[in-house]
């Protein structure tokens, strides 16, 4: 047999998995995107990027630009250190609960946060 049957045989599953198994290459990216919102919004006060915000209802713009800025600052250092530890091959479930976990958990207290500002 052949390496291209092989490859083609029983064994090769979904090459690519878009939901399951995390790659780092995908997992800097998003670090990446979430750096670049969390700095527009937070240095250039770009709260239109915010999905679902009202302009009227918002208090204080400038803060609620730097919860929102800052918090996604926050997320995006967690997700480069998180793909470091894919490529250093230390991720596993555990790992990726606990960096799941954290970023909803960030996102439900800013959101919180973000109701009273």
């Amino acid at each position: 047999m052949s390496n291209g049957a092989a490859f083609l045989g029983a064994q090769a599953l979904v090459p690519l998995q878009i939901f399951g198994d995390s790659f780092p290459t995908t997992t800097f990216g998003l670090g990446v995107a979430l750096l670049v919102f969390g700095y527009l919004i937070r240095v250039y006060h770009m709260t239109g990027l915010i999905a679902g915000i009202n302009p009227e209802m918002v208090r204080d713009e400038d803060r609620l630009a730097n919860l929102v800025g800052g918090t996604l600052f926050l997320m995006s250092a967690l997700t480069f250190v998180y793909g470091f530890l894919l490529m250093q091959n230390l991720g596993g479930d555990t790992l990726q609960t606990v960096y799941e976990l954290t970023l909803v958990g960030m996102l439900v207290v800013m959101f919180v946060k973000a109701r009273t500002v």
